[in-house]
């Protein structure tokens, strides 16, 4: 099987029929299962997770990036300014779009994975709240704790926890613990939400023409002798077509008071000559098991338990899942203790006028860190700030992110800010951004002509005798290198330059 993360193709046509297809996802399968699994516990606001079969802890180390700001503020904090159109439009939506984990458990069977996930999960040093880079405020306490062992080992740990996940985990089950699956992770743990995803064997057919001779699949043979069907990894007991997995997924949500809803991700970005694109569905299957609520389920999952003996016999075994570690992540101490509104308005004025820029985008004074510490992380607080003070405009526009719109200082010009040092002589693209900016609100007359650079470095613009890149709202792009290359004190060092975040697809 070829399934790589290279650049799409058109089509797919072999050699011969003796070879398999090119079969390539963009992008990479293995992210975009990640990233259904993410959007789940987005949809849901899920805080609480246990990760079963976390392998190496790629899923928990991405939830363990901290959000960049706190989720909703309490309705008692919030002053009347709150009930104003413009703010709710503004960061209602995009303050949902972050998960705020609070508790994380994982437990795999394999110690050398867990080692991995140890220290990828851990608090580091660079993190500490009084570090002077973004990427260092953590709004929100987060414990991590890992386990080693089964996942039909009983841990009381896991028990009515909002969101269990068991991604590419079920196809590894030998056939005596497969059976096990759904009492203990339905019926014993019955939490709110169970997300599960497992390769589908329908796709299968797709590395190959559907004329091709058996030999030219690349496989596993079915280690149990159940069947002739040729697997994707060499420790799969199973893999289901997309009937056997519905089939599953129906009968043990019927039996444990669940709905179920079963879907896919990861289509070839090759078309298939052969049109089979949507017969042979999704690389991966996936299924969200929601749990019914009310006494009547709690009480049939419950008596279901009890009566079977399950797990009466799970604790007459006296086998435990082994503790690892714990990991404490601590908040920001000015977590939800704002400053008060006139000084906050001050801190973003003094910050507009040392960065040298107006209009702002509230991206921008977000990230300088001293603003979102002086908002205790609510963005509501930040937007309160900016709309009572007569000095700060919020300029109209038809950005959906509040972080993409733009704050003027009254009164200022980019020609009060900018010598004519600022910016190099070769740069061309100033006049066509500012331009811009200045059609999207700014009334000041005038545009900057250009001018010589001494080379020495500002807060904004590090020291260099050659730019290649451009100026945009954000800051500077610059081709051969990330954000936090570009610029140390501002927020490329942070939330945008942060490779796990980006990988995470919390944005």
């Amino acid at each position: 099987m070829s399934a790589t993360a290279s650049e799409p193709v058109i089509a797919s046509t072999p050699r011969d029929s003796d070879e398999e297809l090119i079969v390539t996802f963009n992008p990479p399968l293995s992210l975009q299962r990640r990233g259904w699994i993410f959007e789940k516990l987005r949809q849901e606001r899920i805080s609480e997770i246990v990760d079963i079969g976390c392998g190496e802890g790629e899923l928990i180390t991405c939830l363990c990036n901290p959000p960049p700001w706190l989720p909703h503020k309490p309705q008692s904090t919030t002053p009347t300014l709150s009930s104003d159109p413009k703010l709710v439009s503004t960061t209602q939506q995009r303050i949902n779009s972050f998960i705020h984990p609070k508790k994380i458990h994982a437990v795999d069977i394999s110690s050398e994975c867990l080692e991995l996930a140890i220290q990828s999960t851990g608090p580091h040093s660079e993190c500490s709240s009084d570090s002077d880079t973004y990427e260092s405020i953590r709004w929100e306490p987060l414990d991590v704790t890992l386990w080693e062992g089964g996942f039909e080992i009983f841990n009381e740990e896991f028990v009515n926890v909002e969101c269990i996940v068991s991604t590419e985990v079920i196809e590894h089950l030998p056939q005596q613990l497969l059976p096990e699956f759904a009492p203990m992770l339905l019926g014993v743990y019955h939490p709110h939400l169970l997300l599960i995803t497992t390769p589908s064997y329908t796709f299968n057919s797709r590395f190959t023409a559907p004329d091709a001779p058996p030999h030219a699949r690349r496989g596993y043979p079915d280690p149990t002798n159940r069947t002739n069907r040729l697997f994707r990894h060499s420790d799969h007991k199973f893999e289901w077509t997309i009937e056997e997995f519905e089939s599953y997924c129906q009968e043990v949500a019927e039996e444990w008071g669940y709905e179920v809803e079963v879907s896919g991700v990861g289509k070839a970005v090759e078309v298939d000559e052969w049109g089979r694109d949507h017969q042979l569905g999704y690389a991966t299957q996936v299924a969200t098991f929601k749990r019914k609520e009310g006494e009547e389920y709690s009480r049939m999952r419950a008596l279901k338990i009890q009566e079977s003996g399950f797990l009466k016999q799970k604790l007459e075994r006296r086998k435990e899942q082994k503790h690892l570690v714990t990991h404490h992540h601590t908040n920001h101490p000015k977590a939800g203790h704002p400053t008060t509104l006139e000084a906050i308005s001050e801190l973003i004025k003094s910050t507009m006028k040392d960065c040298k820029e107006s209009p702002m985008s509230c991206h921008d004074l977000w990230f300088e860190k001293t603003v979102a510490i002086a908002c205790g992380g609510w963005v509501e607080t930040f937007m309160e700030s900016v709309l009572a003070d007569q000095e700060l405009c919020l300029l109209e526009s038809e950005e959906s992110r509040w972080e993409d719109k733009e704050v003027k200082l009254i009164g200022y010009s980019p020609e009060d800010f900018l010598s004519r040092r600022f910016w190099p002589e070769d740069t061309p693209v100033y006049n066509d951004n500012y331009s811009r900016r200045r059609d999207q609100g700014s009334d000041d007359e005038g545009e900057y002509e250009g001018g010589d650079s001494s080379g020495e470095s500002s807060t904004l613009v590090l020291e260099t005798s050659s730019y290649q890149g451009e100026w945009n709202t954000s800051g500077w792009e610059k081709s051969e290198t990330t954000w936090g290359e570009v610029a140390e004190d501002g927020w490329g060092s942070g939330w945008g330059g942060n490779e796990k975040w980006n990988e995470s697809a919390w944005a």
